[in-house]
């Protein structure tokens, strides 16, 4: 836009909140601004939760242009009064006639907003909308969060530009239910296979094999990771340095999910120092403080009574946990003590446990809860993890579910800037040992950091001051009165 502010560009992204995410920046952050004409595409009912979002879009763009021509007219006209009485009075029929028909928002004069702005944002499927309004080819199409489009939502922006910039991270959150797409795909595959077969001659079977046209397909349902890797070197990058994350959180991203092996080369670069992503929250309880200068910690339930989620119904996948809704309540509340401001974010795979949050969310301006997926795009100062799954049941896909899943943990933990806590029963997924993918790879870690360094800013800890004491096992009586008077007389039993 710097080199040339005729430029039109269409910015796109699969959901409204990552497109209304990315406007959010946009607007705080580019120079000059104002030589631009912004436009948000409505998609749907959906309705922006920014102002100035909102004024962005056709019906209210249009009122605001017309609002502003309206007073300079009117402005105009009063000059034009003082200065020449019977200009003004020529005049004047002509300006209202011009406020009238600005008044019927004429389809020519928002066909006109659709053509001349320079920045269009519109999720994927919106952008089709842009035909019916004379909008053909834009110099520039920029699709955010791009490996979370399906194949054919993609297409829609890319046909409608030159030249192309897609951004995003095929190692985090995949297409909506992209699984069940891709056996739909590879079942219609196979059967259009098996009924041209049966039809074809002996001498005429020189029908590609099954599996070439399986792995195919695998590429195309997954079109950004596929044309990230087929790409010239040329032609992509990867974005190495991290600016949202405190080092060690961004140290642990890394390790988990992009490193190539234990020892490999690291990929992903802090590029802020310590002291600029540090909290300054305290938890200080007989005589220890067990969060300052922390920036990951694991909040253990395994020790507690009531640390099983439970469903709410016969045949529920959903599932919530009360303790660990206890647990963030009361850490949120500690937290909020100290900054009214604060910034947080509580997650949760499950919408169950998501809903309890909610409610934990209302008493705090700047807490939201969301599950995680709807997160990706997000972040905040600081993020609490509820991981909900506590059972008894002995296969991994039933007791862990979805957050064993690397593209969801990774999400998950990738969201925060400052402080990240993880709330969970910590023997329940370490009982899995592999099995329980990345998860039992994180205890690991924070159990024995690889970095001594660093050592002191991760940690697992047992939150006897945040567990109320009904829910102390019954041998622990010594504890259950410390967690109702802290003295510092007491020790704290802590597993970092």
């Amino acid at each position: 836009m710097a080199a040339n502010r005729a430029s039109r560009v269409l910015v796109s992204a699969q959901a409204n909140e990552a497109l209304d995410n990315l406007m959010e920046n946009v607007l705080d952050n580019l120079p000059h601004k104002g030589d631009y004409l912004f436009l948000r595409v409505r998609s749907g009912t959906y309705e922006p939760k920014r102002d100035d979002i909102r004024a962005r879009q056709p019906l209210p763009a249009i009122q605001a242009f017309c609002d502003r021509a309206t007073n300079k007219g009117r402005g105009y006209l009063r000059y034009l009064g003082q200065q020449q009485p019977d200009v003004a009075e020529k005049v004047r029929p002509i300006i209202d006639s011009w406020h009238r028909l600005l008044g019927q928002r004429h389809s020519d004069l928002e066909r006109i907003i659709y053509r001349s702005a320079n920045l269009v944002f519109a999720t994927c499927l919106g952008a089709d909308q842009l035909d019916r309004h004379g909008v053909t080819i834009f110099d520039w199409a920029v699709v955010e969060e791009a490996a979370r489009a399906h194949p054919t939502e993609l297409l829609i922006p890319l046909l409608k530009a030159q030249r192309w910039i897609l951004i995003g991270d095929h190692l985090q959150l995949q297409p909506f239910k992209a699984e069940v797409f891709g056996a739909a795909f590879k079942k219609g595959i196979q059967q259009r296979l098996e009924d041209r077969q049966e039809q074809a001659d002996a001498d005429q079977r020189a029908i590609e094999p099954y599996p070439t046209l399986t792995e195919q397909s695998d590429r195309y349902l997954a079109l950004f990771s596929h044309m990230f890797q087929e790409a010239a070197l040329a032609q992509r990058a990867t974005l190495t340095a991290v600016y949202r994350m405190h080092p060690s959180i961004c140290e642990l991203i890394d390790r988990l999910f992009y490193r190539s092996g234990d020892d490999g080369q690291r990929l992903l670069e802090p590029a802020l120092p310590a002291e600029e992503r540090t909290h300054p929250y305290r938890a200080d309880w007989a005589g220890t403080d067990w969060l300052a200068g922390k920036a990951v910690v694991w909040l253990d339930t395994s020790q507690h009574r009531g640390r099983r989620e439970r469903l709410r119904g016969e045949g529920e996948t959903s599932c919530e946990n009360p303790l660990e809704a206890e647990i963030v309540d009361r850490l949120l509340r500690r937290l909020a003590d100290q900054d009214s401001s604060l910034d947080v974010l509580l997650l949760s795979v499950y919408r169950r446990q998501r809903e309890r949050l909610s409610g934990i969310a209302e008493s705090h301006p700047q807490a939201r809860a969301l599950t995680v997926i709807a997160s990706q795009g997000k972040e905040a100062d600081v993020v609490i993890v509820s991981l909900a799954r506590s059972n008894t049941e002995e296969v991994p896909g039933r007791s862990i579910g979805q957050i064993r899943d690397d593209y969801y943990l990774n999400v998950a933990l990738s969201r925060a800037k400052r402080l990240l806590v993880v709330v969970g029963d910590a023997e329940h997924f370490a009982g899995f040992g592999a099995e329980a993918g990345k998860l039992n790879k994180l205890l690991g870690l924070l159990r024995a950091w690889p970095d001594p360094r660093t050592a002191a800013t991760v940690g697992l800890h047992r939150p006897l001051d945040l567990v109320p004491a009904e829910w102390f096992p019954p041998q622990d009586e010594g504890l259950i009165a410390a967690a109702q008077e802290p003295t510092d007389t007491l020790p704290v039993e802590d597993t970092a």
